[in-house]
């Protein structure tokens, strides 16, 4: 079971105009920065087809796709919210967003653990249950600067009562 989950951003330039929601980067005219055979790639080519891309060596850093949007050699990349502003920490609020309220994947971060544990599989979905609905799993990411606002929580497996129980008058 997940502990959290992670979705993948829509990076632009702040300030740059070309590209103003994610619909408007399947263009010819737009370039994507990607790395070969990793998500960034896979997303262009599945969701954006029509855009060029700008493809970096398999082995390249998540870094390298922000440094070609940074540098104007590409005009939008994918990349974890986390990723994007730890970049940011060094260089300034120069990218923005532009799917943050819709991230183009969503990932559940979990535990791995060997194949066909599953009394082990059990047990830690058992602790993660108990540790997600207490709320520790949250305050712990919260702890960490950045990882709240770029990490998206795992919802209760509950919603509130329906009602407040009624209490009958006596006659």
């Amino acid at each position: 079971m997940p502990l959290y989950y992670s979705g993948i951003g829509a990076y632009v330039r702040k300030g740059d105009n070309k590209i103003r929601s994610v619909a408007d980067i399947n263009s010819p005219d737009l370039r994507i920065a990607t790395v070969e055979g990793e998500m960034t790639n896979i997303i262009a080519r599945q969701q954006f087809p029509k855009a060029q891309k700008v493809t970096l060596p398999q082995l390249s850093e998540v870094s390298q796709v922000l440094i070609q949007l940074e540098q104007n050699k590409a005009d939008v990349t994918f990349v974890e919210p986390f990723q994007a502003n730890e970049f940011m920490a060094s260089r300034g609020e120069v990218f923005e967003n532009i799917a943050q309220d819709t991230p183009l994947r969503v990932f559940g971060n979990t535990l791995m653990f060997a194949k066909g544990e599953f009394k082990l599989q059990s047990m830690l979905n058992t602790a993660l249950q108990e540790d997600l609905q207490s709320g520790f799993v949250k305050e712990s990411i919260a702890k960490y600067k950045g990882a709240a606002a770029s990490l998206y929580p795992v919802k209760p497996p509950f919603d509130p009562p329906y009602s407040k129980p009624q209490v009958q008058a006596k006659q």
